[in-house]
Parts: C-alpha cells; sequence; structure tokens
C-alpha cells in the first residue's frame, strides 16, 4: 500500500474516533475527563485466506486437509470469534483478535501450513491482519513457526467507527512480504488474498482521576500588583482619520450570482479494456479512431479543454469536452460512436459520465442516437474529490482547481442500450479521473445543450463503385475515409490509404519470458516432481524461455501490429494429473505503450479434464513508451497481468489479474507491406462476403435473442 494511502487511512481513523468520542459527549475540556483509550470484547474476524489455495489443497493433485481448532468454517470462510484487544484514539490504533487455529496439509505432508491466533492490527504503518503462523518450505524436513506475522494489508478506506465498534466489511486484503515468506513461497507479495470481514466491539475506559469537587486553592482576594495611578505615558495625539476611498467595483463575497467556471478540463478513461482489446483482437478485427481532441495513450483516452460551472459547497460539477470516439469492426456490423462527453459530479462520493451515442443496433443493422445519456454512474471516496476555490469566493478572477482521482465506473441501465447489448447494466467500466481550473466568475459560461450528432452513413452493399460521388464519400456528404470497416470505396479514398499506409514486414522476431517463476519453481520442485519440455523455435534461458523467428507486420506510426511465434511449451507433474500445454505465441501490439499476447493453451483441470483454449487473450502487456526507431521496435522489461481467458487456461492455478514475469521482445522492421487490419492500419479494400453474410448471420442471431430477453425482461 503507497504511504500517502496509509496516511490517509491512518487519519481518517483517528478522525472518526475522535468524532465518535465528541459526539457521545466523551471528548471534555479537562484532560482528566478525556479517555481515549478503550477495550475491546467480543472481536470476530471472518476470512477464507485464498479460496483458489482453499481448493487446491482439497483437491485431486494435493490430496490434502484442512483442520480447525477453535474456529469455525462455513462456505469456504473461517470465522474467529470471542477475541480482545484495545484501541487508543489519539494514536489512532487497534489491536484485536481471537484465539484459534487453521491448519491445511497436503501432498503427504510436504504441503503443511498453519494460521493461528488471527489479529486486526492498525497502527503508524497502516492496517494488517496479523497471525502466528507455521510453514514447511518447499523441500524442507521440518515446519518452522514464526509468530506476529504482517500476514496481509487491508484497504484503510474499507474500516469504519461507530460509537462502540470499529469495523470493516468485505475489506480487500493483500500479500505482504513478509505473508508471502511465511506463506511457503506459495504466492508472491502483493498478490490478492480473499477480502475480511471484522467486527471489534469496545467500551471506552473511565477516567484514572476524578475532578476534585471544590478548587485546590483558593483565589487571592485582591490582586498581586497594584495599578498605577497614573499612566506612565501620555497618549499621543491621534491623527484625524481620513476618509476611505471608495472600492473599485467591489464584488460581494455572499453576491448569490457569483459562482465558479471551469476551464482547461481533461477527461481521462478507458471505458472498458476488453472492449478495446476485443475490438482489435482477431475477432472483431475493427479499429479505434479518435477526432475532435481525444488522444490515446495505450488502453486510456484523453479529453482536453473541457469547459463548465461547478459549486464546491455542493461538490457538484457539469463539464463537457469536445471529440468523438469510433469504434469499428466485423466488417463494419459494429459501429459504435461516443461523443459530446460530459463529467457531471452529483454531490460526495457520486457522479456520472453523460455522453451522446450513435450506435449500429443488433439484428435491424440500423444506427439509433441516443442524445444525453447517462452512461456510466461513478462513485469515490469523498477524499479523491478536490473542488478548491481558493480565493475564488472572495474576488471574480480568482483561481483554484478541481481533481478526481480514479473514480470507479459502472455501466447504467440507458447506457447498456446505447451500447448497443455489448454488456449488461451493472457492469464495470475503466475508472474515470478529470482535473480542470476554476475561477469565480459573476456570469460564469453555460454549458451548452447536448446536441444529436449526424448519424455515420453506412455504405451500401461492397460492390464495385461507379465513380466519387460528390463529398468525395458515400451519400455525398462524407469525409473521404469515414466509411466503416469493410464499407465501398472511392478514389478518393483509395488515394488517403495509399497516403497513410504505413505498414511495414517484421521478421527474425524475438521474444523472451518466463510465464511465472514461482510456476516454474513449483513444477520443478519435491511437491510436483515434474517438468517441462519444448518444441520448435523456443529455447531454454536463464530465467525462462527464449522465442525466435517470429514473423508479422506492424504499422511504424501507430505501433499497432502483430507478430507470431511458433513453437511450443509442455508442462507436466504430479504423475501427469497436471498437463498444460502453451503454444502459437502472437503478439499483438496495440500502441506505444501496450500490448496483448495470445496463445493456444490446453491444460488438466483439478480433476484430470483436459480442456483446449485456443488463441486467448492469455496476457495483457503494458511498458514505456516504444518507437521504431533504430530499425526496430525493441521493448524490454514489459509488464504481464494475467486476463480471464488465461486464467481459466490456465487451470485455475492463478487469479484473474495477477502479475506474471516480465517480458521482453525484439521485433526487427523491414520493407513496406500491404496494408491490413491486422497490423492495425486501415481496413483492406475488400471483404470476403462469405465471411460477411457469415457474421452477419451470427450477430442477428445474437441480435434476436438479446431482443427476446429484454422483452421477456420487461414482462
Amino acid at each position: 500500500m503507497p504511504p500517502s494511502a496509509v496516511a490517509r487511512g491512518r487519519g481518517l481513523l483517528a478522525a472518526l474516533l475522535a468524532f465518535v468520542l465528541t459526539a457521545i459527549g466523551v471528548a471534555a475540556a479537562t484532560p482528566a475527563a478525556a479517555a481515549t483509550t478503550g477495550t475491546v470484547t467480543g472481536a470476530s474476524i471472518s476470512w477464507g485466506v485464498r479460496a483458489s489455495f482453499v481448493n487446491y489443497v482439497t483437491g485431486p493433485i494435493a490430496h490434502g486437509s484442512i483442520e480447525t481448532d477453535g474456529v469455525d468454517e462455513s462456505g469456504g470462510v473461517f470465522h474467529w470469534s470471542g477475541g480482545s484487544g484495545v484501541v487508543d484514539v489519539d494514536a489512532g490504533t487497534a489491536s484485536a483478535g481471537a484465539t484459534g487455529s487453521v491448519r491445511f496439509s497436503g501432498h503427504d505432508g510436504q504441503l503443511d501450513l498453519t494460521v493461528a491466533d488471527l489479529r486486526v492490527e492498525i497502527d503508524a504503518d497502516g492496517a494488517f491482519l496479523v497471525a502466528d503462523m507455521t510453514s514447511k518450505e518447499l523441500g524442507a524436513q521440518e515446519a518452522e513457526f514464526t509468530p506476529g506475522v504482517a500476514l496481509a494489508a487491508l484497504d484503510t478506506a474499507a474500516i469504519t467507527v461507530g460509537a462502540d465498534e470499529v469495523s470493516a466489511s468485505g475489506a480487500s486484503t493483500t500479500l505482504t512480504a513478509e505473508g508471502a515468506a511465511a506463506f511457503a513461497g506459495f504466492y508472491g507479495a502483493g498478490e490478492s488474498l480473499d477480502p475480511v470481514t471484522f467486527t471489534l466491539p469496545y467500551t471506552l475506559d473511565q477516567p484514572t482521576e476524578e475532578p476534585t469537587e471544590e478548587p485546590t486553592e483558593d483565589p487571592t482576594e485582591d490582586p498581586t500588583e497594584e495599578p498605577t495611578e497614573e499612566p506612565t505615558e501620555d497618549p499621543t495625539d491621534p491623527a484625524e482619520p481620513t476618509e476611505p476611498s471608495e472600492p473599485t467595483d467591489p464584488v460581494d463575497p455572499s453576491d448569490e450570482d457569483l459562482a465558479l467556471e471551469v476551464s482547461d478540463g481533461t477527461l481521462s478513461w478507458g471505458i472498458k479494456e476488453s472492449f478495446l482489446s476485443y475490438i482489435q483482437g482477431p475477432i472483431a478485427d475493427g479499429s479505434v479512431r479518435t477526432t475532435g481532441g481525444v488522444t490515446r495513450d495505450g488502453s486510456v483516452f484523453s479529453w482536453t479543454g473541457g469547459t463548465g460551472v461547478a459549486d464546491d459547497e455542493a461538490q457538484t460539477a457539469l463539464v463537457s469536452y469536445p471529440g468523438e470516439i469510433r469504434f469499428t469492426g466485423h466488417g463494419g456490423l459494429l459501429d459504435l460512436t461516443i461523443s459530446d462527453v460530459r463529467l457531471r459530479l452529483d454531490g460526495p462520493g457520486e457522479g456520472t459520465i453523460v455522453a451522446t451515442l450513435a450506435s449500429k443496433a443488433l439484428g435491424s443493422g440500423e444506427f439509433e442516437t441516443y442524445v444525453g445519456v447517462d452512461l456510466a454512474a461513478l462513485t469515490f471516496d469523498p477524499d479523491a474529490l478536490t473542488l478548491d476555490p481558493v480565493t475564488a469566493q472572495l474576488s471574480a478572477g480568482a483561481t483554484g482547481g478541481l481533481r478526481l482521482d480514479d473514480a470507479a465506473s459502472e455501466l447504467t441501465t440507458d447506457g447498456a442500450e446505447a451500447f448497443a447489448g455489448f454488456y449488461e447494466a451493472g457492469s464495470a467500466l475503466d475508472p474515470v479521473s478529470a482535473t480542470g481550473s476554476l475561477a469565480a466568475a459573476s456570469e460564469p459560461t453555460e454549458v451548452p445543450e447536448p446536441t444529436v450528432p449526424s448519424v455515420p452513413t453506412v455504405p451500401s452493399e461492397p460492390t464495385e463503385p461507379t465513380g466519387p460521388a460528390a463529398g468525395g464519400g458515400p451519400g455525398g456528404d462524407q469525409a473521404p475515409g469515414d466509411d466503416p470497416v469493410g464499407g465501398g470505396r472511392t478514389a478518393g479514398q483509395d488515394e488517403v490509404e495509399e497516403q497513410v499506409c504505413v505498414a511495414n514486414a517484421v521478421s527474425g522476431a524475438s521474444l523472451t519470458w518466463g510465464l511465472k517463476s514461482s510456476f516454474r519453481s513449483y513444477i520443478s520442485g519435491g511437491i510436483a516432481n515434474g517438468g517441462w519440455d519444448v518444441s520448435g523455435p523456443i529455447s531454454d534461458v536463464s530465467g525462462g524461455w527464449h522465442w525466435s523467428g517470429g514473423s508479422g507486420s506492424i504499422n511504424t506510426e501507430t505501433l499497432t501490429g502483430t507478430v507470431s511465434f511458433g513453437g511450443s511449451l509442455h508442462f507436466t507433474g504430479h504423475d501427469g494429473v497436471l498437463d498444460m500445454t502453451v503454444s502459437n505465441l502472437v503478439l499483438r501490439v496495440t500502441g506505444p505503450t501496450s500490448a496483448t499476447l495470445h496463445a493456444d493453451v490446453t491444460s488438466n483441470d483439478m480433476e484430470g479434464n483436459t480442456d483446449s483454449y485456443p488463441g486467448i487473450a492469455f496476457a495483457s502487456l503494458t511498458f514505456p513508451a516504444a518507437s521504431a526507431s533504430g530499425g526496430s521496435v525493441d521493448v524490454s522489461g514489459a509488464s504481464a497481468t494475467l486476463t480471464t481467458a488465461g486464467a481459466e487456461g490456465f487451470a485455475g492455478f492463478y487469479e484473474v489479474g495477477t502479475a506474471l514475469d516480465t517480458l521482453s521482445f525484439e521485433l526487427p522492421v523491414g520493407g513496406a507491406v500491404e496494408c491490413s487490419a491486422a497490423s492495425g492500419t486501415l481496413a483492406e479494400t475488400g471483404v470476403d462476403p462469405a465471411a460477411v453474410i457469415a457474421v452477419a448471420g451470427a450477430m442477428l442471431l445474437l441480435g434476436s435473442v438479446l431482443l427476446v430477453g429484454r422483452r421477456e425482461a420487461r414482462r
């Protein structure tokens, strides 16, 4: 947890405790009456440790068991109860827990781990789950006992304080470095563990000293010093006051017309990363186009030039941003434009992303427009929002700042409909951040009402065009190059494509990756008793494997492209129960700072059943901005994160979002090649009619199912 987050959490806890004491009348003026410590009784903690670990221990690979002593278990969650401890309001600390233990064993005794006497510790370093740990390292003969291990860090924002208890419900937990060592290296520091719920009931201690009923000393009857009878100095004659000059055009601070105007607003939002990956993936084979001031960095879109109004007392604002984003794919069957985006802050901790959408309906293929729809609901800790007018309410023209950090966003019911039914209402979207300047103004600029967008022109059947239409595009009023993917083309559009096409061949590419070091150690260790073998252009290197001979193409301006690597990795262990093959890697570069690693994966589940996952997006990659300078695109130390599909292909060994080993690649850039959707350039000049018919049929069928589902839901 970052130090700033720890400090905020600790400060919040101390402030809440102090507030509670004041509210119940304990914080009196005299120190003797101000009890700042309390005793915790009846403490309870509920925690599942880590669901995937529990499943692994009791599965057919570990063939293990779980024993509890003084701890109840239900639904995979362990419950410690009847605990005790203390709280200290002044220090903002708490320490309470309960006795009892949970022991995990498996692999005929090779796996042996006990978590005992779990407690919650809140101190200057943050909030933690602390336990006495007994664990056996891989290959060790004896288990080691380590008392007082800070096993997991807690999300301090989830901790609440009442008049008589400190509690948290479903607080996220993260494995610490100390905990990872005590966990016998099964998981790395920073990995997510199960959420925790706890209640620490407390009563404030009574003051140790009672105030005396009477003052301890009688006051003196007379002042100790006599005042002088005469002043020691004669006062000087005061100068006659001068009439003050009238202020020039004063602005009354209480003037109700004085408001805050927002300018230079920025908004950062990725909408939904999985949707962006889908659009650019091999299934949709589409593209993303930004215009009007919207820019893109990896998987995040940025709007600039926002203007609007704000109210710092009510914590509300409305900011409008120019520009639009257009997503196309499936040969033009998928076409969605998001424009006229607005950030509306509705009060402490709440907000909304409002936008205008033009989307092609599933089934009919006709465009539908949704003007000024509430697209995403925002929630955030009030501390994540800053509306600081500084002196803005003292005089017109004074400036302050607006800032919103990583607000959670969720698709609304209206937003789901406007999104052409791709996602259901309530689906989590990417976090939202915003900045802006605040200035006091007597007459702030009004935010214009949303306007109805022009519907993208849909080309007719992809027959050979007879000539350029008036205006250079289909229908006569569309700019060249604005046709959806796979649509009809004109001579003007062909000229534009020839000018933009910058795809280059890639050959002799190489990639180095270790997948996950802890997995390699586990496979080759004394528990799994396994190993791996490689085939094709893959070689073992220190810390992983090296792929060579990759080929493909890349757009050297947008740095988007696809490079394929042959060969396979085959892992085995536990006498064949563990069996996984990763083959045919495909590196899809999606921008200067991001990429996705696809692969064919075949693996056995915990019951030994074999499943195949062809061409799945296995890992998401991020890295510092790269370029095609020097005749090669080189990236070293790219961060890799396991995707949802990757976690499933990994047979559930690791959860979604797990950090994998870093990855490096070198993509030598050769001569120019024909532009294609595969390299992230303009759409190809034609579309296979059979492919269009097949995709259209699938989309129509999907549309019918969705429409029937909606009608049934409305009934």
